[in-house]
């Protein structure tokens, strides 16, 4: 595949407000910039990420600068150098002169904080809860496993507290991300059986069960009650 982008294939990958920012010189710079091991990554980058033209009041020169600026940092490289890498020019005249030399890292900590440099850094970060969910199920899991099993009374209360944590509801919400997640009753059932066996647990100490008693009884997770009525 061709690591060059022609103006109608940017034009489609521009929001639609900001499509007249499609010209043939800019087309010319991006197919200039990318070359070398990380053109393909740099093209991906650069139509990629470019719904964050819509939080501002952006130039296309100056959110290829920031795409390739913050590519490089994906990279692995340090502030200092991705800012070199991106302005050469700049950087070297800074170099060259003795009364700014010394001023290159606030020149280069300026850039790393504007806003187009991090809205663009925040499109290249996967959110750690999201891409640990299935670690999560899994301990989850563990956690159930234990409530149910062990042989120590804490262990088992501790289990089922920790389940009772991490499922309560929040009280608020505030969160606001796009992602698509499978709701079913699972977690609801489970919330409710492990309150049910609390609230059990509790009244049979109230009548006087001893605990070991209690936390030796196996525990019921599917029956079927039937009222019966009196005659």
């Amino acid at each position: 595949m061709t690591t060059e982008i022609t103006i109608d294939l940017l034009r489609q990958a521009l929001p639609r407000a900001h499509r007249n920012m499609a010209t043939p010189e800019i087309v010319e710079r991006f197919n200039q910039a990318a070359s070398g091991e990380m053109a393909d990554y740099l093209r991906e980058n650069f139509l990629g990420y470019m719904d964050v033209l819509q939080e501002g009041k952006f130039k296309l020169d100056d959110y290829l600068n920031a795409v390739k600026y913050v590519s490089y940092k994906v990279m692995g490289k340090s502030n200092r150098t991705a800012y070199s890498l991106v302005f050469p020019e700049r950087f070297t005249r800074l170099m060259a002169d003795p009364t700014l030399n010394a001023e290159i890292d606030s020149y280069v900590t300026a850039y790393n904080k504007g806003k187009l440099v991090n809205l663009i850094l925040a499109q290249t970060m996967t959110p750690t809860h999201v891409l640990n969910q299935d670690m999560f199920q899994k301990a989850l899991n563990v956690q159930m496993e234990l409530a149910l099993t062990a042989q120590s009374e804490m262990v088992r209360s501790q289990a089922a507290n920790s389940i009772l944590t991490v499922l309560k509801v929040p009280e608020t919400a505030k969160v606001k991300i796009d992602v698509n997640v499978k709701h079913d009753n699972s977690i609801e059932n489970l919330r409710e059986m492990m309150a049910r066996v609390a609230a059990e647990q509790q009244t049979l100490i109230g009548v006087g069960v001893p605990l070991k008693a209690i936390t030796a009884t196996p525990l019921v997770t599917d029956a079927e009650y039937v009222e019966v009525q009196d005659e």
